[in-house]
């Protein structure tokens, strides 16, 4: 019994490293393309700790092609070249943006905003008692918002892990799932090849490559554990 015990403390602990490390890396991705870039976010992009948090989910099998892009994550460059006026201008206007960072511009196959798409997240949020700040004016599918909601859900995990609730555990984990299937791994693929496409010397096209891989690994780990 105390055997039992024991692993089943150690693999708790392992899960909840986990956790910290998907919440800590989709809110710092959240951060590259919810506002300009600064010296913070510069810092956070090339630190040991977003290295380490990658790493931990590599190990996990939660991503794969990990090594080309972890180098990508830790380059001091990378962190460098985001600047203000290219944010601006791939993700702010004026104009028409490159590549639209809403999820109806790519399911809907409309720039136009506040689709069925747009009120499916949102409902979504409010499902699990989320409602964006400037609601109901801002899209709710924007993709930084999305990324926001993934990594709430992560620290909804992480608490339940904490506090031994497998119930609260297990709805996290199961609305995360449900949210990277029909939403933000829907359409995030699609948005990084695009912007790949558009953009191919970007620092953001390679955060964004890094943000799809994230999703759709996540995804994929996060199915087959429920089933």
């Amino acid at each position: 019994m105390m055997e039992i015990a024991h692993a089943d403390m150690i693999e708790t602990e392992a899960l909840a490293e986990q956790a910290a490390a998907r919440h800590y890396l989709y809110q710092l991705l959240a951060r590259v393309f919810a506002e300009e870039p600064d010296d913070a976010l510069r810092e956070a992009l090339s630190s040991p700790l977003t290295a380490q948090a990658w790493r931990c989910l590599v190990e996990a099998g939660a991503v794969e092609k990990c090594g080309e892009l972890d180098s990508d994550l830790r380059r001091s460059d990378l962190a460098a070249a985001l600047s203000r006026p290219e944010y601006t201008r791939l993700f702010l206007g004026p104009g028409v943006l490159p590549v639209p960072p809403w999820e109806s511009a790519h399911t809907a196959g409309s720039r136009g905003l506040f689709s069925r798409d747009t009120l499916s997240v949102r409902k979504f949020y409010a499902s699990f008692g989320y409602r964006v700040q400037g609601y109901p004016r801002v899209s709710e599918d924007f993709l930084a918002t999305e990324l926001y909601f993934v990594a709430a859900l992560c620290r909804e995990e992480l608490h339940a892990l904490s506090e031994g609730d497998d119930a609260a555990v297990t709805r996290a984990r199961g609305a995360r799932q449900r949210f990277l299937r029909e939403h933000v791994g829907r359409w995030i693929g699609t948005f990084s090849v695009r912007l790949s496409a558009q953009e191919p010397s970007s620092a953001y096209a390679v955060l964004a490559q890094v943000a799809s891989t994230l999703v759709q690994g996540d995804g994929s780990r996060a199915e087959n554990a429920l089933q």
